[in-house]
């Protein structure tokens, strides 16, 4: 036979008895659902809708890169919680030179091969949640640079002496 269906918030109808089953676009609450056959004879069960927790993420990053203008930086994602914990993640980073790179993860909470730069990442979940983390930084080095020094130029009594030093990059050199 054909049923009738209602559903209540508590004593409020939000739908009244009609021939769907099928209640959207609702809110938080608990509520009652109501089956009614060709004889009249009803029934109920109680549904308990929660509004999901906010998702939640924290990331850090490879403090710095080893060489000046390499492509060794790490994103970690260190938390995520709430949504419906199906997530997905998407890197978005401003590079030093002031270029935009977007980067889809392919599962891992890692992204590796990073330049320098300010990074965040955006989580999605199934439910269509969701948030951003915070930002990490991935800092340049300075650029390593040599220095030539001629101590004591050849003549014919002596040898040259040259003096080789470094600035910037990482010492020790």
């Amino acid at each position: 036979g054909e049923y009738l269906y209602e559903l209540r918030l508590g004593t409020s109808v939000v739908k009244r008895y009609n021939a769907s089953p099928v209640f959207d676009k609702l809110t938080a609450g608990d509520y009652t659902v109501y089956v009614k056959d060709g004889l009249g004879c009803e029934s109920s069960v109680s549904a308990k809708l929660d509004n999901p927790k906010p998702i939640d993420v924290k990331i850090s990053a490879t403090p710095k890169l080893t060489c000046f203008d390499n492509e060794d930086g790490v994103v970690t994602i260190d938390l995520v919680t709430g949504g419906s914990g199906n997530y997905t993640f998407t890197l978005h980073g401003v590079l030093t030179d002031g270029s935009v790179t977007v980067e889809q993860s392919q599962g891992a909470r890692k992204f590796t091969g990073l330049k320098a730069g300010t990074y965040y990442v955006a989580v999605n979940d199934t439910w269509t949640c969701t948030n951003d983390s915070n930002k990490a930084v991935i800092d340049q080095p300075d650029l390593v640079e040599a220095r030539l020094e001629i101590v004591t130029t050849e003549t014919c009594r002596k040898a040259p002496v040259l003096r080789l030093t470094a600035v910037g990059g990482t010492g020790p050199y």
